[in-house]
Parts: structure tokens; sequence; C-alpha cells
């Protein structure tokens, strides 16, 4: 399998150190995705996967000024990722030169990864980041049924308050819903930066990101 970044024995500490905490316990992870089998299995945890559009994300990156270009290099680094999985995408990943190429490569091997590792799990669910913003109570609403949560009155109040007005706290989940999905459009994108992310992106064989079937 492929390398991660996580060892079975460094994770027992953190779990038991809120262990005085009621009912269930959720990790948020962005950059722990290709190390999810793994935090499952040593967690005994259940794995939501929720994946957004690539254009948005990285006009996202662009506009925050982040650089792909360590997180490429992080995914060459790995001997055993690269031979299981992208190995005949090497040259691709070695000849980007910009920051759409670099993102398309950085995206592409994440979920071409990802793809593979929820086709072996059918367990997790995967959800669309777009259907979260198209009807955020309905589909929060078939998540906490699938996970076996409670849903009450006032949960879905919450969510509806927080869907409809955008907070400047970063962390604080308040977004209007329905500005979040094509994003990119505004940011005034150059198309032949959005040719050269596409390019890319098409490169990767099932990179495409994958499908909600796995909520119903």
């Amino acid at each position: 399998g492929s390398e991660m970044c996580i060892r079975d024995r460094s994770l027992a500490p953190r779990y038991r150190q809120f262990r005085f905490w009621p009912g269930r316990t959720m990790v948020k992870t962005v950059f722990g995705v290709l190390a999810l089998e793994r935090i499952a299995r040593v967690s005994r945890s259940r794995s939501v996967v929720i994946v957004r559009e690539p254009l948005d994300v990285a006009a996202s990156w662009h506009r925050l000024g982040w650089d792909p270009s360590p997180h490429v290099a992080s995914l060459r680094a790995q001997p055993h990722l690269m031979a299981d999985h992208l190995a005949p995408f090497e040259r691709t990943m070695e000849t980007a030169d910009d920051f759409w190429t670099r993102f398309g490569v950085l995206w592409g091997a994440t979920h071409l990864v990802l793809r593979r590792n929820i086709a072996r799990n059918r367990d997790w669910t995967v959800l669309r980041f777009r259907s979260l913003c198209a009807d955020p109570v309905g589909a929060y609403r078939q998540l906490f049924s699938r996970l076996e949560l409670t849903w009450t009155k006032e949960l879905a109040q919450r969510i509806r308050e927080g869907s409809r007005t955008s907070s400047s706290n970063p962390f604080r989940p308040e977004r209007v819903a329905g500005r979040q999905v094509g994003k990119w459009r505004w940011d005034g994108l150059d198309d032949k930066d959005l040719g050269r992310l596409r390019d890319t992106l098409s490169v990767f064989e099932d990179a495409s990101p994958p499908d909600s079937t796995a909520v119903a």
C-alpha cells in the first residue's frame, strides 16, 4: 500500500486525551485524505469524504497565494505511492511548471488515489460539496441518517441560518450556500490558465470527483 505519514501508536494519545467528551468525536482533515484508510483502521472511525469542484479550489488557492509545489513534491517523494498509483503520470508531475499545472497534478493525483480507495471501502460516505450547497438541510439530514446521528428541528434551523449569511471569521461555519459553487467565475481567471488546469486534470484517469451515490 501507499506510504502514509501516520503511525498507529501516534494516534492513541490524542484519542485518550478527549475521552471525557460525550458522544462522538469528529476529526476534520484536508491533507490527510491519502491516509484515510489508515486513519479509519486505527481509530475505528466512520469516514465521510466531501469533494469540492477543482476549479473552485484552484481559484481559492490562487487568490490566497498558496503554492501547490511542496505538496506535489511530497507525492513524488513517496516511492510506494508512486509505484502503486502514480508511476504512469511521472512525466506530467515532473514537467508541471506553473501554479495551474502543479495544482492540476495535485488534484488529479490525489483524486485518482481517492477514487481507488473509495472503491475498496464501500462503507465510506461520499458527498459532493455542491450537493451540500444546493440543499443544506436535506443533504445534512441524509448524512445524519446514514451516520445514525440524532436529527432535530433545532439543528435544521441552525443549518438554515448558517447557510444564509457569511462570516468574516474563516473558522465560523457560516457561508451563503448558494454562492459557494462556481466561485472561480468571479475571480477573473485567464482562459489560458484554466485551459492548462483542465488539460492537466484530463491526464489523470478517473481523476474526476467521486459520485455521491454512497449517501442514500
